[in-house]
C-alpha cells in the first residue's frame, strides 16, 4: 500500500528531524549537526530538512547529495540546480561489485550436497 508506506517516511522524517534539533539545542549556539541520510528524505528541501526548519526557524540547514553519473567530470549541473545546496557527482557504478564470501572455509559445501575436492 503506497499510502502506508508514505506516512513512515514521514514518521521517520518527524523522528530524524526531532533528533536533529534536540541535537543543536543541547550543543548550544555555534553548534554544527551532522545528519546522514538518503536522498529521498533530503532532496528538494523536503522531508526531513523541511521538519528541521519547521521545528527551528531560523537555524541554517545546508543539504549536501550525491548524483551518481556516467563521467563526473563532465556532468550537467543545471540539470540538478534545485536538488540540494551542494551536489557531488559520483561516478556510477556499470555493475554491481562482486560481493566476497567471507563465511566459507576451504572443503565447504559448495551446493546441495555437494562437497569440493581436492
Amino acid at each position: 500500500r503506497p499510502e502506508r508506506f508514505y506516512l513512515a517516511q514521514c514518521v521517520k522524517d518527524e523522528t530524524m528531524a526531532e533528533s536533529v534539533v534536540g541535537a543543536l539545542r543541547q550543543a548550544g549556539q555555534g553548534a554544527t549537526v551532522l545528519h546522514v541520510t538518503g536522498a529521498f528524505h533530503s532532496d528538494f528541501g523536503q522531508g526531513t530538512v523541511d521538519r528541521i526548519r519547521r521545528r527551528a526557524p531560523g537555524a541554517p540547514v545546508v543539504v549536501i547529495t550525491g548524483v551518481p553519473v556516467a563521467d563526473p567530470a563532465v556532468a550537467a549541473d543545471t540539470a540538478h540546480l534545485r536538488r540540494a545546496d551542494f551536489i557531488v557527482f559520483t561516478r556510477r557504478a556499470t555493475r554491481p561489485p562482486a560481493r566476497a564470501d567471507t563465511t566459507r572455509s576451504p572443503g565447504a559445501t559448495t551446493g546441495a550436497g555437494s562437497r569440493r575436492r581436492g
